[in-house]
């Protein structure tokens, strides 16, 4: 069980960290469809926040994952016609700081979902490795 509250503490940080890039990002983003892209993603992160927090405490105080229900984190699925129209491509509004900020966000989620791949052999339970294959 420690290695599942280490493994869930990295993921609260990561998450957090990763809120907090994102809502940075949706403020200093100027095209419309770009803060609200880095805004959904913010969202997400404080909810995968909240779900790694009931966690931990229900392992930390009763030494069990509780009762979560499948499919709980949130998937969405970006459709085009919400961020990524096509024929507004040549109309973005998009700069060099817009790009490379969406370029940083790739990565960084590149390298949550590795740490939860790596994680999943990690551990033992069968709840933690349903969960870290729900976040892969």
């Amino acid at each position: 069980m420690e290695q599942s509250l280490e493994i869930i503490q990295t993921a609260m940080n990561l998450e957090k960290d990763g809120r907090e890039y994102y809502q940075t990002a949706a403020e200093k983003t100027k095209d419309p469809k770009g803060k609200d892209f880095f805004l959904m993603l913010a969202k997400d992160e404080e909810e995968h926040m909240a779900l790694f927090t009931t966690i931990y405490r229900s392992l930390k105080e009763k030494g069990t994952w509780g009762s979560l229900p499948a499919g709980q984190l949130t998937k969405r699925k970006v459709q085009s016609t919400s961020i990524f129209d096509k024929k507004e491509a040549g109309e973005t509004k998009a700069d060099v700081g817009d790009i490379k900020a969406v370029e940083i966000a790739i990565g960084k989620e590149k390298n949550a979902i590795d740490f939860f791949s790596q994680s999943i052999d990690k551990v033992d339970e069968k709840d933690a490795k349903a969960l870290l294959k729900e976040l892969v």
